[in-house]
């Protein structure tokens, strides 16, 4: 039977290890979740900070005054870097620039005197806090990055030629990316071994049976030498932020989709194949049929 092979969007060439890295997790940055909270702490430190310069009235030293004021703005600009998107990075930072010199401003209507060197030590803290929140979250992006490699380099597996990666009507805990190489999957339809046709570098297999907790749908075989990258159905959903999302419900429903459609392909071509063999023993059997009479 001809393969129904579709087109491989990577052009045969395979996957590298970054590029698996990257499809098991949403991107290396700081979770999304971590980020809102540490949004929401930054705006509670300005409220702080703003309160605290309009109605505090403490007499303070110069130099412990100005610390202050570049402590707290760069522990603001810090929280702010290290939360937002960086094309919000240079908004929120001259938000926090321009306050820090309004605060001063508005101190003149609260009996405390306005210090244009306050609001130079603001931004001073501004900039160093930033800078430094900008390394920390490049370190973070490295060490996630590393830790993924890592984590891609101990999950893959190879298998040679003819060698089943899965079998249909078995369990399965995990579902494979395919690195390199080319798979055959088929279905047993009655009597018949359907193929349902070749999957290449960067497509998945065995979601099926992950997904949706049944017996894997169709036999996953090896064409030639072929590399995967195993994937637990824990670390799909925590890479989406987790079984909480409404994500694992696509996926569920995407699964049911996919199973139905390539169940109806491959009674679809049973049916033909049927046809095809009734149509070529009828043409065979025409000849001698028309000695007979």
């Amino acid at each position: 039977m001809e393969s129904r092979a579709h087109r491989d969007p990577l052009g045969g060439r395979g996957i590298s290890n970054l590029q698996l890295a990257l499809r098991a997790q949403a991107g290396f940055d700081i979770p999304p979740r971590t980020r809102r909270l540490i949004a929401v702490a930054g705006l509670a430190g300005m409220v702080v900070i703003v309160v605290g310069s309009l109605v505090g009235g403490t007499d303070q030293t110069i130099e412990v005054d100005k610390v202050l004021h570049f402590s707290g703005y760069a522990v603001l600009a810090a929280l702010f870097v290290l939360a937002l998107r960086p094309l919000l990075f240079m908004p929120a930072l001259l938000t926090l620039i321009g306050m820090g010199f309004l605060v001063e401003y508005l101190q003149s209507f609260t009996g405390r005197n306005m210090d244009v060197a306050d609001g130079v030590a603001n931004t001073l803290g501004v900039a160093v806090g930033a800078s430094v929140a900008v390394l920390i979250r490049a370190a973070y992006a490295y060490v996630r990055r590393e830790l993924a490699m890592l984590r891609v380099r101990r999950n893959l597996t190879h298998f040679p030629p003819g060698g089943i990666i899965l079998r249909e009507g078995g369990r399965t805990r995990s579902l494979y990316v395919i690195k390199s190489g080319q798979v055959r999957l088929s279905k047993q339809v009655g009597d018949q071994d359907v193929e349902l046709g070749l999957a290449q570098a960067g497509d998945v297999v065995g979601a099926l049976g992950v997904l949706l907790r049944i017996p894997q749908f169709a036999t996953v075989e090896a064409v030639g030498p072929t590399t995967l990258y195993r994937m637990e159905l824990s670390e799909l959903l925590d890479s989406v932020g987790g079984r909480e999302q409404p994500v694992g419900t696509v996926l569920r429903f995407l699964a049911e989709s996919l199973r139905y459609v390539a169940e109806r392909m491959a009674k679809t071509e049973a049916e033909r194949d049927e046809l095809l063999l009734a149509t070529e023993t009828h043409r065979e059997n025409e000849p001698s049929d028309a000695l007979e009479r």
